[in-house]
């Protein structure tokens, strides 16, 4: 466990106490990641909490892997804030990872608007993570935002369907018809050319300007 002021500076840090007194607020990982300003972000959030994902090394190993860590806002009696984080390497994706990074989105998208899709799309941004990423569609099944497959951005995909023939977007967006929020199973490659695995995708709706966006996210439970 990890103790850091709100201003990004390290009060606690047992791996290396000589690394306490320290601000981390421009710490950042080997993709150029924000994480320290990430952290300090999720700890002053509405919730008091939140997930980072970035790639760091383990102790004494020089290659990176994804490593998840879970902040939380404290409070001392004397009225201090604090952030409060401990981290894994290597954990699998769990549904909240996704639920999480796609309520983050919409907070961005209804806050700035579709300025947001610039730093979404960067590869330092908190809404790429593992095999995830944040993408955004429009009602009527056009792709706005896909930073893994830009090809597919403004193109239609109500026809699109997985190995068994399933028409997954146009479920999705009939349930959104009348639901804010879905999950939608189907399968699909993990990489291309693989072989079709199950996804798991979370979608919500989002209200951008005059627009209703669906923005998702996916992971593969296996």
């Amino acid at each position: 466990v990890f103790v850091w002021g709100l201003d990004g500076m390290r009060y606690v840090y047992p791996p290396d106490t000589s690394g306490e007194g320290e601000n981390m607020i421009d710490l950042k990982d080997v993709n150029e990641k924000p994480i320290g300003r990430m952290m300090v972000r999720q700890a002053q959030s509405t919730s008091g909490s939140g997930w980072v994902h970035y790639q760091w090394p383990r102790p004494g190993e020089n290659e990176s892997v994804w490593k998840s860590t879970y902040i939380v806002k404290a409070e001392s009696p004397s009225g201090t804030v604090y952030l409060v984080g401990s981290g894994m390497y290597e954990m699998n994706v769990e549904p909240e990872f996704i639920v999480h990074a796609v309520d983050d989105a919409i907070y961005l998208l209804e806050s700035i608007g579709l300025d947001a899709l610039d730093t979404m799309r960067l590869r330092s941004s908190e809404f790429i993570f593992f095999d995830s990423y944040v993408f955004v569609k429009d009602m009527e099944g056009n792709e706005i935002l896909n930073p893994m497959n830009p090809q597919l951005e403004g193109t239609n995909l109500l026809d699109l369907q997985d190995a068994n023939g399933k028409f997954f977007v146009r479920e999705e967006l009939e349930i959104l018809q009348t639901e804010n929020e879905c999950w939608m199973d189907y399968m699909w490659p993990k990489f291309p050319g693989g072989e079709p695995m199950l996804k798991r995708v979370f979608v919500k709706k989002a209200i951008v300007g005059d627009a209703t966006l669906v923005v998702g996210a996916g992971y593969y439970p296996e």
